[in-house]
């Protein structure tokens, strides 16, 4: 529950998603439980180049950096599958995403 204690605190949370819909969702669970919490939630999908450059533009962009950085990303006994890049999909979301 970091995310509780570091919205409580008053730092901006950003809930960066591969799907919106379930960051909104998130981030309204979030407001419930924190009223005044400061939220934004950002589209990014770890299993693409595109996408983490296109996150990372915004946040630089929108942001005065980041203070910290929480993990949550990874895949449960995926398949073999490929990213769009070409990149084992387990390996591209929870090791060579970060180190993009």
């Amino acid at each position: 529950m970091t995310w509780l204690l570091s919205a409580g605190a008053g730092a901006l949370v950003i809930l960066a998603v591969r799907n919106l819909d379930k960051g909104i969702a998130a981030a309204d669970r979030i407001a419930e439980a924190t009223p005044g919490a400061k939220l934004a939630v950002q589209r990014l999908d770890l299993g693409s180049l595109q996408s983490i450059r296109a996150a990372a533009d915004v946040m630089r962009t929108q942001q005065n950096g980041i203070d910290l950085l929480i993990n949550n990303a990874g895949l449960m006994n995926p398949t073999r599958s490929l990213t769009t890049d070409g990149f084992e999909s387990q390996l591209a979301s929870t090791i060579s995403a970060t180190l993009r």
